[in-house]
């Protein structure tokens, strides 16, 4: 090969890369993601406990706000609960007290100054706090009285008529049936307020 066609073909190769053709293996940067590990969607926290929000995040630091320029690599969290802002997370944790009930939370990535991201990285999920226990369903069962069998009213014994009647008048069961039959010493029947038995 002359020296001729050698400085044609470095010229050619010279116009088609600065023409814009690009090598076909070239690509561009991934761009930033989120995902929120846990807590599952539609998992219920149990006892009152905060809601824990553990999320990973690619190609993207994670600063303080305010902390140097704003480029699309780096930044932090913000988080919003049923729609509202409530905070900021420079940590891949996220701990945040709810009252009971369902809530919606959001994690939107967003660059050091607050501004999101372009295209818009989020990643959601949906919990539902309670105060009681997060497994398992809560139940009721009367231990006492038990069941009656039969399937109408539970009839009242006489001596639970007795007391009730008593317990009415003000003077306990014991003391009437004392007084209606007790005897003075002679062997005569104390009057009372139901009829003497003759005494024995």
């Amino acid at each position: 090969m002359n020296r001729t066609a050698f400085i044609l073909v470095c010229v050619a190769i010279g116009l088609l890369g600065g023409s814009g053709l690009s090598a076909p293996n070239a690509r561009a940067a991934p761009g930033p993601t989120l995902s929120i590990v846990s807590p599952a969607n539609n998992a219920i926290v149990g006892n009152g406990s905060p809601v824990a929000i553990v999320f990973a995040v690619t190609n993207f630091n994670l600063t303080e706000p305010d902390a140097g320029p704003s480029t699309p690599d780096s930044g932090h969290a913000a988080v919003f609960v049923d729609g509202g802002f409530a905070e900021t997370s420079t940590t891949n944790t996220v701990v945040i007290p709810l009252p009971s009930g369902p809530h919606a939370i959001r994690l939107q990535l967003v660059m050091n100054n607050g501004s999101a991201l372009n295209p818009d990285v989020t990643a959601s999920v949906a919990v539902m706090v309670t105060r009681g226990p997060a497994t398992g369903a809560p139940g009721l069962s009367i231990v006492s009285p038990r069941e009656a069998r039969s399937s109408g009213p539970i009839p009242r014994s006489r001596s639970a008529s007795r007391t009730s009647s008593s317990s009415r008048l003000g003077i306990p069961r014991a003391s009437r049936t004392r007084a209606a039959s007790a005897c003075d010493s002679t062997g005569r029947t104390i009057p009372s307020s139901r009829t003497p038995r003759p005494c024995t």
